[in-house]
């Protein structure tokens, strides 16, 4: 019987958290802070070396209207650099939620929300 080599260095996988994992996350708190009158949502897509995740304030109350507020692109092996609406480019982690911190505090997205949040309340009234 051969003896098997091993080749690999010596090392201890690490964990990162993935961009879809943090936009989960926040589509998740976007759902609770509006009691689920508006729900966070993320979809995406993965095509050999590229992963395209599309972020999404969606309101079931009106007809299901959904609204994409980004998207963000990265390469699954090595998941940072990420790409936000193929224009900012991300580094790492830490840079990839400063800018998904100023997206979602923007005053337009903010008003986006309290536009969705004040129809749909209007149409639970209705219900």
């Amino acid at each position: 019987m051969n003896d098997v080599i091993d080749l690999w260095p010596e090392f201890t996988p690490e964990t990162v958290r993935s961009p879809k994992t943090i936009l989960k996350e926040q589509a998740d708190l976007l759902s609770h802070k509006t009691n689920n009158i508006l729900k966070g949502e993320i979809g995406f897509v993965s095509a050999y070396d590229e992963t395209t995740v599309g972020f999404s304030i969606t309101s079931p109350y009106l007809n299901n209207y959904k609204y994409q507020l980004f998207y963000i692109k990265y390469n699954p092996a090595i998941l940072y650099p990420v790409v936000i609406d193929g224009n900012t480019l991300c580094e790492d982690e830490t840079s990839f939620k400063e800018n998904i911190k100023k997206i979602l505090s923007d005053p337009q997205t903010i008003k986006i929300i309290n536009s969705l949040y004040s129809q749909s309340l209007e149409e639970t009234e209705n219900v």
